[in-house]
């Protein structure tokens, strides 16, 4: 099992180990973060993501937003236009 570590410069791909600089957009580069609970646990390249994450993820975008709350956690707002 792949366990996930955050790296001090890096975002890292947990199925392949790509490495992606933290100063890049991770989002626009099509880049899927990982959730539980609330708390980022990892991320997956575009190359490792399959259709249906994908798809997911860009739906989940398009609907709403997210922000950090005051434990760090990342809450997803839909839109409610």
């Amino acid at each position: 099992m792949y366990i996930f570590r955050f790296g001090i410069d890096d975002y890292n791909c947990m199925r392949c180990g790509k490495v992606l600089s933290r100063e890049a957009d991770a989002g626009a580069m099509g880049w899927i973060m990982e959730l539980y609970e609330g708390f980022v646990v990892g991320f997956v390249c575009p190359e490792c993501a399959t259709d249906e994450e994908d798809i997911a993820a860009q739906t989940t975008s398009a609907m709403g937003t997210f922000h950090t709350d005051k434990f760090g956690r990342m809450l997803y707002d839909p839109n409610t236009q």
